[in-house]
């Protein structure tokens, strides 16, 4: 097995992970909508597996992104219009993604900390946690879609 298998293994399998944590937190942080009284024990949870599962699985997918580019020999050359995409887009939604959902996750924890944060303000802070996971979804997803269908 090539070095390279290896490599586009780690960011195959970090991009299932990534994508597939974003959109479970998702449906999970709007299911919490009419479990008001259960957020307090329900969010902490998300948070941490947001700093612990989601984010280290966008870091792998860039890291082992940029590890192909170097692997190919593709850095700095002519690259078709999906590779550009891939490297260019998919690298800033990757970062977008994992600074934003960092700050939103510690602002809910920070919330929960304090003893007088109402529950409005919890819901309204989850409920733009969710927003953001699905905005980074629909840009992942363009991203595999431009890079699936190898457009030019």
């Amino acid at each position: 097995m090539s070095m390279q298998a290896i490599v586009y293994f780690f960011h195959i399998t970090g991009l299932a992970i990534w994508l597939g944590s974003l959109i479970i937190f998702a449906l999970q942080l709007q299911q919490m909508r009419h479990y008001a009284d259960q957020q307090e024990t329900l969010l902490p949870s998300l948070t941490k597996l947001v700093k612990w599962l989601l984010n280290p699985s966008a870091f792998i997918v860039l890291v082992s992104g940029v590890a192909l580019i170097l692997q190919m020999g593709l850095m700095g050359t002519t690259k078709p219009f999906y590779l550009n995409y891939m490297e260019q887009f998919g690298g800033v939604v990757i970062l977008l993604s994992m600074i934003v959902l960092f700050i939103q996750a510690r602002g809910i924890q920070k919330s929960l900390a304090k003893s007088q944060t109402s529950k409005h303000h919890l819901q309204a802070k989850a409920r733009n946690f969710a927003i953001s996971m699905i905005g980074s979804t629909v840009l992942i997803l363009s991203v595999v879609l431009v890079v699936s269908m190898k457009l030019v």
